[in-house]
């Protein structure tokens, strides 16, 4: 049986046309499972129209595969996170950002927010790491940097299905 899954699908530019692409499973005679890419040109459309021509065959893509979308895993901790991050994003930056980074986690985000659920990262939360880093006598160019490697971290983390607190979603909790 193939598995379920939610496609969001792959959009470039060639030349002038726009090209979607998306994967299909198909089921072999031997009982194994096939996956092919599959693609459709939109000749002379601009990207937003084009975009909105290929979401119907990604609806029914879907809709084939009675795939869902992926659930939020939402018991997870920033601790959690940034192990997933060194492991699969950190191993590609450069020696000299990756040594910067891992200074940024030991000294300034696992201690202050490691132990914290993803979930929890409101807006409110945020704004006290920042004063907190603020009042430790740092300077503004090293607390954008410390930001800068926890903004990669949770945009990870929301890629790989975690439940991040997102502004939108920050602000209607904070002024509910």
């Amino acid at each position: 049986m193939p598995k379920r899954r939610f496609q969001k699908g792959t959009f470039v530019k060639r030349g002038e046309n726009w090209v979607g692409m998306w994967r299909v499973d198909t089921l072999q005679p031997d009982g194994s499972v096939r996956r092919e890419q599959r693609s459709q040109t939109f000749l002379g459309l601009s990207e937003r129209a084009a975009r909105a021509a290929f979401q119907p065959i990604l609806d029914a893509v879907n809709a084939a595969n009675h795939a869902t979308p992926p659930v939020p895993k939402t018991s997870d901790t920033v601790a959690r996170a940034v192990s997933d991050w060194r492991e699969h994003v950190a191993v590609s930056l450069k020696p000299s950002t990756r040594r910067s980074a891992e200074s940024h986690l030991r000294r300034h985000i696992l201690p202050l927010l490691g132990g914290s659920p993803l979930a929890d990262l409101t807006v409110k939360k945020m704004q006290t790491f920042v004063t907190t880093l603020a009042s430790g006598q740092r300077t503004a160019q090293t607390i954008e940097n410390v930001l800068l490697t926890l903004s990669s971290i949770l945009s990870s983390a929301r890629k790989w299905g975690y439940k991040v607190q997102t502004r939108k979603t920050a602000r209607k909790t904070t002024h509910s």
